[in-house]
């Protein structure tokens, strides 16, 4: 089963995409920017979706973390 990370700071939505989502993937969620960097660092999921507008470090902040990153790029 393909898995998918969420990353959003707003719950309800984390909760509804989850919910959508888990019907046909293993979904696991991140409430920031920084969790999600620190999730990756041990597990590799086969596809991120990211908020865009987050505080503290937001979606392209994030995706530039990722992709400077070796193990995660």
């Amino acid at each position: 089963m393909k898995h998918i990370l969420l990353v959003d700071d707003d719950s309800d939505m984390l909760m509804l995409e989850e919910r959508w989502l888990a019907k046909e993937y293993s979904v696991s969620t991140a409430g920031s920017g920084r969790a999600a960097l620190d999730y990756l660092r041990n597990n590799q999921p086969d596809l991120v979706l990211l908020d865009y507008v987050m505080p503290g470090m937001d979606g392209p902040q994030t995706l530039a973390e990722i992709r400077s990153n070796p193990s995660t790029a």
